[in-house]
């Protein structure tokens, strides 16, 4: 692994390493390095760091600045850096195209029926129920993997249909219905 401090202090002004290490981008370019291995000397690994530093800065979510900047207002940034620490990113194999395409095959088509699994302790009779209107591929983090989620439209009748018109479900949520 590459000696930052040292290599940095004999090329830039003082203060230089100071302000790399305020604003993380000692941090980026160690984690890039590990990374990386031995696949790229320090200057590549310096112009790559500042790339994605720049990267990062174009594409920053402005409902993100907001929060942000309201959190700092109110003392509770370090609340915030600890937040973001936790949050973890949606886990994509390295052969992601192959990983979509080895996907089981949805179990519920497109007009069926179909309502949520009503829950042990709940026998009610109050579950919605609609028509499939539309699926995707998507991560339930609740659940740590990728699976199938459905979008029902809901039957006039349903429980939840005077407020809610459309609403998701994972597969494993759904079962078909049988209107007695």
């Amino acid at each position: 692994m590459f000696d930052y401090q040292r290599k940095i202090l004999q090329t830039e002004p003082p203060g230089y390493l100071k302000a790399l290490e305020d604003f993380g981008a000692i941090a980026l370019m160690q984690k890039l390095a590990r990374t990386t291995a031995k696949e790229c000397d320090f200057q590549q690994l310096f112009s790559l760091t500042a790339l994605l530093i720049k990267h990062f800065a174009a594409n920053l979510n402005c409902d993100w600045l907001t929060a942000y900047l309201y959190a700092v207002q109110m003392g509770r940034a370090e609340e915030l850096s600890g937040i973001l620490a936790m949050s973890n990113a949606v886990p994509l194999p390295a052969d992601s195209p192959a990983f979509f395409l080895e996907a089981q095959p949805s179990r519920y088509r497109f007009g069926e029926v179909l309502r949520w699994i009503p829950l042990e302790d709940e026998e009610t009779g109050l579950n919605d129920w609609g028509i499939v209107i539309g699926r995707f591929y998507g991560y339930a983090p609740e659940r740590c993997r990728w699976m199938w989620c459905y979008l029902l439209l809901l039957d006039p009748d349903s429980p939840s249909a005077r407020w809610c018109v459309v609403d998701t479900a994972w597969e494993n949520d759904l079962e078909r219905y049988d209107d007695e």
